[in-house]
């Protein structure tokens, strides 16, 4: 490059130096997500440091969302940086995340002949025939809480096996939306033909094909024989639930051979799990050390802005009048609603009473029916509070999105409100240590730690006992 003054052999550890700066502003795993295969090739003349990423989204997702923290970080190491320039390198073949289009981003295999092409059709309408109908892209509801596993989900889909995100694992609570992502990566990828074989497996499933195969009496060749046809040639692999096979050690061993093989072949794997994978108890450590290889993202329960795009979406069905519905909306998100699941729930109840009662989907009617004037009066019980609703108020009590509250950064900003609502989740519902740990990626160790941090604060800071009184009163109106 003829504008580059500072070469890279000048400065060595800058863009290392960056990095450490940015693990204080972000956490781990967006670091190493979206800066990792970012390389810095030096300064141009005006000071701006000029940096190569290794694929568009990268680039445009660092644009888009880290801006500021990456610029503030360049500042950390070289005060005299005043800015940055990130293009995309030559040599990569990825390309950005795609537009649902009816297009075919990478042609299909031809089968053979007649007797394949059938074959192939019957076995792609099976896959489609056991995913859920609703479960694509286009109907997911994109929030804080799992904007970042979407993304990811539309890249592998795009480009299985040619990305760095192999093996992927998707991982978080019930009703978070874990196999409507790992099902639309599954009906892109046979939609648009990015993968020609596609197999779909719950971990329950996986266990008893394998049992199967190693307890077959007879034609014990040709079972096997179809086992290894199902798993070993498949170009995309989707496992639902895998902590279902903690302990079942053969079945881990026979797991660990199979992504081992298909990693090989450049063939796309991913998984969904109800926990990070080292939090899962009796997983071996050589299956565990083949997931972290890959990427690992969590889905958190939504937030109470994503539980009202959620409520919009599938409430389209109800005949709710047009004044009432954000009024309608928002008192569910707060007072009703938790993880996609319970949303799904509610709303089917709803359009219940609408359909076979006739009954008026207005506000007054939706609180009558769910009992919110009666539940606190109900045998001196107070309203149960929800763990997502603790956060959403102290986020919000402190102007913060909802999302840094389990992010990793250690910022002074977010770091007392965390604690706050984690003193507040344990005051105020009878969740264990390790569910209020979970909500905020932590362990339950720092869950004790932070509320004890905030009653030593509590005893001489009227300032702040105000505060925290002040987010009670929102969570109990």
């Amino acid at each position: 490059m003829d504008n580059v003054l500072f070469s890279i052999h000048e400065t060595p550890n800058f863009w290392e130096g960056c990095l450490a700066a940015l693990r204080h502003i972000l956490s781990e795993s967006a670091v190493e997500m979206w800066f990792g295969n970012i390389r810095f090739e030096g300064f141009s003349e005006d000071g701006c440091a000029l940096l190569v990423a290794g694929n568009s989204l990268a680039a445009s997702w660092v644009e888009s969302h880290y801006r500021d923290a990456l610029i503030a970080s360049l500042k950390k190491i070289a005060p005299s940086v005043g800015n940055y320039f990130i293009r995309v390198s030559e040599q990569s073949k990825a390309s950005p995340v795609p537009v649902l289009v009816p297009t075919c981003p990478f042609p299909a295999a031809k089968p053979a002949s007649r007797i394949a092409a059938e074959a192939f059709a019957r076995e792609t309408d099976k896959i489609l025939s056991s995913f859920y109908p609703s479960y694509s892209f286009e109907n997911f509801v994109e929030g804080d809480c799992n904007r970042i596993a979407f993304t990811v989900s539309r890249t592998v889909a795009e480009n299985p096996g040619g990305n760095q995100m192999n093996p992927l694992v998707l991982y978080g609570g019930t009703g978070v939306g874990k196999t409507h992502l790992l099902q639309s990566i599954g009906r892109y990828a046979i939609t648009y033909k990015t993968a020609t074989k596609v197999v779909y497996r719950t971990a329950e499933q996986f266990l008893k094909d394998f049992v199967k195969m190693s307890f077959a009496k007879t034609d014990r060749m040709q079972v096997e024989r179809e086992f290894r046809d199902t798993y070993q040639e498949a170009d995309m692999l989707l496992i639902d639930d895998v902590q279902v096979l903690a302990g079942k050690e053969r079945s881990q061993e026979e797991l660990f051979k199979l992504i081992s093989r298909l990693m090989s072949h450049r063939k796309q794997v991913i998984f969904c799990c109800d926990r990070r994978p080292s939090e899962v108890p009796q997983l071996s450590e050589r299956l565990l050390s083949r997931f972290e290889s890959g990427m690992s993202v969590s889905l958190n329960a939504p937030d109470v802005m994503t539980r009202i795009s959620i409520l919009r979406r599938k409430a389209a069905c109800l005949n709710i009048p047009k004044e009432d519905c954000e009024a309608i909306f928002q008192w569910v998100a707060t007072h009703q609603a938790g993880n996609v699941r319970e949303i799904e729930g509610l709303i089917t109840k709803l359009l219940a009473y609408h359909d076979l009662m006739g009954l008026d989907c207005n506000l007054e009617t939706i609180k009558q029916l769910f009992g919110a004037m009666e539940s606190e009066k109900n045998d001196g019980i107070i309203q149960t509070v929800k763990i997502r609703s603790i956060i959403d108020a102290t986020a919000l009590a402190f102007g913060l999105a909802p999302a840094l509250l389990s992010s990793q950064t250690r910022i002074q900003a977010v770091s007392l409100p965390r604690k706050i609502a984690m003193y507040l989740c344990r005051e105020m519902t009878q969740e264990s240590l390790k569910t209020i740990g979970f909500h905020f990626n932590r362990d339950y160790a720092t869950v004790i730690a932070s509320g004890k941090s905030i009653e030593r604060r509590l005893l001489g800071d009227p300032a702040l006992q105000e505060k925290i009184q002040e987010i009670r009163l929102a969570l109990q109106s």
